[in-house]
């Protein structure tokens, strides 16, 4: 009888989204790319599309709670991207599943807003829910927004997003990723475990619909297979600069990422 190796699983948890390229749809295109079998928590469903989001379903708590029992009971869950949580019975479900089951290399990603829209994706009281998720967690991947909001410092440079990763170190997170500082024409992501690591490059042409989901996906599944963080640092970055320069245009909006980009092009 032939007999296969033990898949490598990961969880998503996140909202699920209309558009295919953001929220768990773009967390499973990534886990796929990466060799990684993906298993999934729904938090919400938003109807979404590449010009914003126009509502939000979020699902009960205690149906969160099941799912991730249904899961961990299950499967050998060797790491776990967050996403979107939407409100604080939604967060305390999962912080409470998370320690539950004893979850390990716990990657957040802070959603707090959809990138084309203005509009909240979690309500603000629950920021303060969310960053007691932040000790759970291996790496902590807000953009400079999520990080001001999380910290209070207006990030607008290096050395602010430095000031505010180790504020969010301090509060519990292993690693921090602070994405998309712009100075002049360059976008740098501020990497901090035992220290400093900044990931810079020149602003280049392509959509980024999806590109924080992409991003952290890719840096789970990498712990999932094995890296350590600053190995996941280094995947994370390379996975998603390939997604962004081969991004395409889905709709009327922003051009969204392409994480099968390295499958699409042998």
């Amino acid at each position: 009888m032939t007999t296969h190796p033990e898949p490598v699983i990961a969880l998503t948890i996140g909202g699920s989204s209309t558009t295919g390229a953001t929220g768990v749809e773009a967390d499973l295109k990534t886990f796929a790319a990466l060799g990684v079998h993906s298993a999934v928590v729904i938090t919400a469903i938003a109807s979404q599309n590449t010009n914003g989001v126009q509502k939000i379903l979020y699902i009960p708590a205690d149906i969160i709670s099941q799912q991730i029992d249904s899961v961990f009971s299950d499967m050998n869950v060797r790491a776990v991207k967050v996403g979107m949580l939407g409100n604080s019975g939604i967060v305390k479900a999962v912080m409470k599943g998370l320690g539950k089951w004893k979850a390990r290399n716990i990657v957040l990603d802070t959603v707090m807003k959809a990138q084309s829209d203005s509009g909240w994706l979690i309500e603000s009281e629950s920021i303060i829910e969310m960053e007691k998720l932040l000790k759970f967690c291996s790496i902590v991947t807000p953009n400079c927004f999520e990080a001001e909001r999380l910290t209070g410092v207006r990030v607008k440079s290096i050395n602010d997003a430095k000031k505010a990763a180790r504020i969010i170190k301090a509060k519990g997170a292993e690693a921090i990723v602070i994405k998309g500082v712009v100075e002049g024409r360059r976008i740098s992501d501020v990497a901090l475990h035992k220290k400093f690591r900044i990931f810079s490059k020149r602003m280049i042409v392509g959509g980024t619909h999806g590109g924080g989901c992409c991003f952290s996906s890719a840096m789970a599944a990498s712990l999932a297979k094995g890296l350590e963080i600053e190995g996941a640092f280094e995947a994370g970055e390379k996975f998603i600069l390939e997604a962004i320069k081969n991004s395409v245009r889905i709709g009327k909006g922003i051009e969204a990422v392409e994480p099968m980009a390295n499958l699409m092009h042998r």
